[in-house]
Formats: structure tokens, C-alpha cells, sequence
């Protein structure tokens, strides 16, 4: 893959934590909003979706730039997208707590 696709992929997973942060600020910042509110839920749960998307189309040259637990996210987008056992909301609310900031350039 070309390095400016690749590029282009960081920005939107990027975004997409971005969406994340903007979801927190927008219906609150505790677990207790996050569990009474199905549409931020649903809101933080496609984002974190979309950016696991993201991750399985990056280079291999990509992630060995970015020191990220790519497998990981990859793996919790598959958790999501298909309801493996259905996502715990409390495991979910640790991932949107941590999504900006594991996902924010540095």
C-alpha cells in the first residue's frame, strides 16, 4: 500500500476517536451515562468499529511505524461488529474511556 492511503487511514481511524471524545462531552463522562444511553452506546461503538476497520486495511509498513496493539483493536472491532457473546458494556465503556488518547497523534 502506498504511503499516502495509508496516511489517509490514520486520519480517519483518528476521527473516528475524535467522534469517541466529542460522544463523552456530548452525553457525559461517567459510566452511569454511558449506561443508561443506548445511542452513545451505539455512537462510541460504531466509531471504535470503524477505526478497527480501518486498521486491517494499513501497510504492514504502517503499524510497524506506530506502536499500537493493532491486532487488538482489529480484534475488538470483530467483537462488535459480529456480537460475539454480545460486548460487555462496562469493557466497552474502558475502550471509549481510552480511545482518544490511545488514538491521538503524539
Amino acid at each position: 500500500m502506498s504511503t499516502q492511503n495509508d496516511f489517509r487511514i490514520l486520519q480517519r481511524i483518528i476521527e473516528y476517536c475524535e467522534h469517541v471524545e466529542r460522544a463523552r462531552t456530548t452525553f457525559g463522562d461517567t459510566e452511569e451515562d454511558f449506561a443508561g444511553n443506548r445511542h452513545y452506546q451505539f455512537s462510541c461503538a460504531f466509531c471504535i468499529e470503524q477505526a478497527g476497520e480501518g486498521v486491517k486495511h494499513l501497510s504492514n509498513e504502517a503499524r510497524a511505524m506506530h506502536v499500537t496493539d493493532w491486532k487488538g483493536i482489529s480484534g475488538f472491532r470483530n467483537l462488535i461488529a459480529h456480537g460475539y457473546g454480545n460486548v460487555a458494556l462496562d469493557f466497552l465503556w474502558v475502550v471509549v474511556k481510552r480511545t482518544a488518547s490511545a488514538c491521538s497523534p503524539s
